[in-house]
């Protein structure tokens, strides 16, 4: 069964979802220079520090994927909505 949407449900889920996408990109922004290469001074950095380094960068760049995968999903949906496809 399709459910039918009001005008005014559609403009708050646009909303909503507008306001999503700014939230997902400025998260992508600061997610942007956690995902950078890893650069330690391996004299003043032990092994153990490094490989914690590394791995918190892994973390980051699967988090940073995750959010850009959001986001597209996000703009697929508003475009769905602007073709009146949803």
């Amino acid at each position: 069964m399709e459910t039918e949407f009001t005008q005014d449900e559609i403009n708050h889920f646009k909303d909503e979802l507008k306001t999503l996408q700014v939230n997902l990109i400025e998260d992508i922004a600061r997610s942007k220079e956690s995902t950078k290469p890893v650069k330690l001074d391996q004299q003043a950095v032990g092994r153990v520090s490094r490989i914690d380094a590394i791995q918190q960068q892994q973390m980051q760049t699967a988090s940073f994927k995750r959010l850009e995968g959001r986001l597209q999903a996000v703009e697929r949906a508003l475009s769905s909505i602007d073709k009146g496809t949803y």
